[in-house]
């Protein structure tokens, strides 16, 4: 921190002192000194808390997946993306959940089992396809039956 001049009523050379004092931030804050800048790279050393949030430039909120019927909404936070869905089936097929954009699909596509939210005890496969490929970034819950409820999430890293 630059070394500041307290400044009082009636001090002689006060503007002078002023000026240095002036002189000696704006020193500091061109050479790096003891600042965080608002752009350009750096490391910053020891411990930080923040108390607002801390927002990424890929970063989303909840948002419905195009094409999902309103059934499913993905974020990203930083590297991670969430999906969640809340529906009850309509028949018995595989069901499209629609397709993350591809800044959000993972690298590798995700097979994961999923209990029916209803009392029944099925597992169900979900499937988000990679970024490369066919289909990139569509979801797909398989074998879905009749009248059964899905409500969950899932989450995965994109890197």
């Amino acid at each position: 921190m630059a070394e500041l001049t307290k400044i009082t009523r009636g001090m002689q050379n006060g503007a002078e002192t002023i000026n240095d004092n002036l002189e000696a931030i704006n020193s500091e804050l061109t050479s790096g000194g003891n600042v965080v800048h608002k752009t350009g790279d750096e490391s910053i050393d020891g411990n930080k808390t923040f108390t607002g949030e801390i927002k990424q430039k890929n970063d989303v909120n909840w948002t419905y997946i195009p094409s999902s019927s309103n059934r499913a909404e993905y974020m990203r936070r930083g590297d991670t993306v969430t999906i969640r869905w809340d529906f009850t089936s309509e028949g018995t097929y595989d069901i499209a959940l629609g397709a993350l954009p591809v800044a959000h699909a993972p690298q590798k596509r995700v097979f994961k089992s999923i209990p029916e939210a209803s009392a029944t005890s099925a597992l169900h496969v979900l499937q988000i396809n990679a970024f490369l490929g066919g289909s990139p970034g569509a979801i797909t819950l398989f074998k879905a039956t009749t009248g059964a409820v899905f409500s969950g999430q899932e989450s995965f890293v994109v890197i």
